[in-house]
């Protein structure tokens, strides 16, 4: 006996950065806080690292706003690249 099940596609969550804006200037040692979210995701319980260059850290998820945060102090001046990626159990 054989049955055929069609699964839907795995949706990758869409994210945004949204906080601070780009190109903000903060002193040096100065704690930023940042704030992004995500959409466009089918699945649950998700997992979030913000990575400052080529430093990353965890992001506090919350699930029913689907918000992501995390705070940062940079050590020296310059000009940082900040991402932030957004997995869940689905793999996305």
């Amino acid at each position: 006996y054989f049955k055929e099940y069609t699964f839907p596609p795995i949706i990758n969550p869409t994210v945004a950065i949204t906080a601070p804006s780009a190109g903000s200037v903060f002193p040096v040692g100065t704690l930023v806080n940042f704030a992004g979210n995500f959409s466009n995701d089918q699945c649950a319980n998700h997992t979030a690292v913000w990575t400052f260059d080529n430093l990353s850290q965890t992001g506090t998820v919350n699930e029913a706003t689907r918000e992501v945060s995390t705070t940062y102090g940079f050590v020296s001046a310059g000009v940082y690249l900040v991402t932030l990626t957004v997995n869940s159990i689905c793999g996305g």
